[in-house]
């Protein structure tokens, strides 16, 4: 018999995790400890994402009206449709544009006002509420393929950045996006390792130029 004490297994021992799959095909990763509670996270990229994600920042001031749990409130919806519509008609200052994205369910064009930075010669679309944003979600879905208005609206392709490669343009976009840098956790003008930490949770978008369209050999 061994001279060692007996241990008590930790609560870390107790937690036993399991990995299912959705029948969406998406990993996820469901944990029980010892008192039968469940937690689950999403595994995305190699990196796990929590359901239960922070509260919004922004809601600690006035923002609170206008967006509760990541998502715009109805007066945020209001106040939103109002400032895309200034926009579209080139009445506001060039650093805010009108993108125009076709629904994902029902193929309307659909109308969102966004803060533009531009970053070493390109220009680029930060979600501020982060993948929870419809635009962001209809941008997925139709391949990048939208509109900006300014005045005329201009065919261009969205290119999603990759997450390491995030941080500095969401520096960047802190700079000029006054009211929308509100909705991430850390200083505007912290180092650009603060913005590290967060590439996963707000998704950046370069703006190119729509591809030409292929001409048909058969009308030449």
């Amino acid at each position: 018999m061994s001279d060692e004490p007996t241990r008590r297994p930790s609560s870390f021992h107790k937690l036993i995790c399991r990995k299912a799959i959705f029948l969406k095909g998406c990993d996820v990763m469901v944990c029980i400890d010892s008192s039968g509670h469940r937690s689950m996270s999403h595994l995305s990229g190699g990196h796990a994402k929590s359901e239960r994600r922070p509260p919004d920042p922004a809601e600690q001031g006035w923002l609170r009206w206008y967006y509760r749990n990541w998502r715009p409130t109805l007066l945020g919806r209001i106040s939103n449709s109002i400032w895309a519509w200034l926009t579209s008609l080139g009445l506001l200052p060039p650093v805010l544009l009108t993108l125009q994205v076709a629904d994902r369910r029902d193929g309307r064009m659909r109308s969102t006002v966004l803060a533009v930075v531009e970053h070493e010669r390109n220009r680029y679309l930060v979600s501020m509420l982060g993948d929870t944003s419809e635009w962001v979600k209809n941008i997925r879905a139709a391949g990048g393929r939208a509109f900006i208005k300014r005045g005329s609206a201009i065919e261009v392709r969205l290119t999603e950045i990759p997450n390491e490669d995030r941080a500095p343009i969401l520096r960047a976009w802190c700079q000029i996006a006054t009211s929308g840098r509100r909705h991430l956790p850390v200083p505007y003008d912290a180092p650009v390792e603060a913005f590290e930490a967060l590439s996963l949770d707000y998704p950046v978008f370069r703006i190119d130029p729509a591809p030409m369209p292929v001409a048909d050999s058969r009308k030449q």
